[in-house]
């Protein structure tokens, strides 16, 4: 029960979980403490001096399943308690007869299955079979692109499968008793990166957004373009919010096909408590109460859509303009369009952002410009937290160098 004199002795380690679990519950007791335990001759009992036994007592047993477990590692993965998520992942791993490797084990099997110049059967197969029982599809599009036939047929079959849950979820028909929930899990994902919550989004799908996110859906999923359902909620959202004002102008019987009045709950149910990041080598945590959370995700989710929309806007101008000065002019916009995103395209979406979600002086320009260069990569505030880059003058991005770590 002494620590190993060789400090780099890691093997102690399995059993600090365990102690100081029973040093927790012993010491928090108030006025009595009860040791309930089979094995009463056990030496950990003899070393507390816990020898004589007061009572005997026959207790029912009862067994935790498989789904109670995950959501016990999900509730140690929230508070941060990553060491014992990993092992209590590693039990459920074990009991489903998935394949476990260790770090070491794995660096050696992708080494043998992924080397271009020997081609290794065997060592794929197992590699294979170690990225299904994981779903780690990051292993499986590598395998995919080594024209593994066997990773090529799962991506196929699998997204068949998907767009059936998908629908599912769009109609809000998401339970525990989903064909796809009990093959799959919650964390069902297609070749793209998207798990259930992404339709769920879509087709504000409030049933289905409530039971998998309280489920354990995987908040923070990406999908293959680094979004996360939170971030395309937000995406989804401005973009119809912005053809709903526009339309309404045009029209006074303009009928909206989308309730963008969904956002608020969507947005509270798949907030995460804070951001755990990494940027320029610091370990930063964001509070989700706070106007750096909301535009950290307000510009990753947006700078692709607002980027399309106005380069092909320009596009389709360009191929108008007969002359020289007209197109250069216009192609020099079209450069400042894919930087990132200005002033303006951040403004004229963030006005129109519920108040449930955004209080008014959050919605200020001053305000929100004065977060944006408070946190700029170069930036010399004593709490800049290096969220996001500035390309030009009045121009943002999300700094590339930024790593999400956990949540």
């Amino acid at each position: 029960f002494a620590r190993a004199r060789d400090k780099e002795n890691k093997e102690l380690d399995t059993y600090k979980f365990y102690i100081n679990s029973l040093y927790v519950a012993m010491t928090r007791a108030v006025r009595n403490l009860y040791v309930v335990e089979q094995a009463t001759k056990h030496p950990l009992l003899q070393l507390l001096g816990l020898v004589k036994l007061k009572e005997q007592t026959s207790l029912k047993e009862a067994k935790s399943s498989l789904d109670d477990w995950k959501l016990e590692a999900r509730k140690l993965e929230l508070q941060g308690k990553k060491e014992q998520s990993d092992a209590v992942k590693q039990l459920i791993a074990k009991q489903e007869h998935k394949v476990v490797l260790t770090d070491e084990e794995l660096a050696q099997l992708k080494t043998d299955a992924l080397n271009p110049e020997h081609f290794n059967n065997q060592a794929k197969k197992k590699l294979f079979a170690y990225a299904i029982s994981t779903s780690d599809h990051g292993i499986l599009h590598q395998l995919e692109a080594h024209k593994f036939p066997d990773a090529r047929k799962y991506f196929e079959k699998l997204d068949r499968e998907f767009n059936l849950y998908a629908a599912d979820c769009l109609a809000d028909k998401i339970d525990a008793k989903n064909r796809y929930i009990v093959q799959h899990g919650v964390n069902f994902k297609n070749s793209f990166g998207a798990n259930g919550l992404f339709p769920s989004v879509a087709g504000g799908a409030l049933k289905s957004l409530k039971f998998l996110t309280e489920a354990g859906a995987d908040r923070l999923a990406r999908d293959n373009q680094s979004i996360t359902p939170l971030q395309y909620a937000i995406m989804v959202y401005s973009a119809e919010t912005m053809t709903q004002h526009f339309l309404k102008k045009k029209s006074d019987s303009f009928k909206p096909r989308f309730d963008v009045r969904f956002f608020g709950p969507v947005y509270n149910m798949l907030r995460t408590h804070t951001l755990a990041i990494e940027a320029e080598n610091r370990f930063i945590r964001i509070g989700s109460h706070t106007m750096e959370y909301f535009l950290l995700n307000f510009v990753a989710g947006m700078i692709n859509y607002i980027v399309d929309v106005k380069s092909d806007i320009a596009r389709k101008q360009f191929e108008k303009l007969d002359t020289p000065w007209a197109r250069e002019t216009l192609a020099q916009e079209l450069h400042s369009f894919q930087l990132g995103l200005s002033m303006d395209d951040i403004m004229q979406f963030i006005e129109l952002i519920p108040n449930t979600i955004l209080p008014d002086f959050r919605k200020k320009r001053t305000y929100v410009n004065s977060i944006l260069s408070k946190n700029e990569v170069n930036g010399n505030d004593p709490y800049n937290r290096k969220l996001f880059k500035r390309m030009a003058r009045g121009i943002y991005r999300v700094n590339p160098g930024l790593r999400l770590v956990s949540y």
